[in-house]
């Protein structure tokens, strides 16, 4: 049962992480700063978060 938990718990994390993923993603573009290097820091950024 705590397993279970424990699985369910870690998806709703990935979850959060790719609904954040997107929402920076469309933040990026709108602002039109979509390129190489700054993908490379959003993902630098989001690795230290979590």
């Amino acid at each position: 049962m705590l397993c279970l938990f424990k699985i369910k718990n870690a998806l709703l994390k990935i979850r959060l992480k790719l609904t954040n993923l997107l929402g920076i993603i469309c933040i990026t573009i709108y602002l039109g700063e979509i390129n190489i290097e700054g993908i490379q820091g959003i993902f630098q950024k989001i690795y230290l978060k979590f």
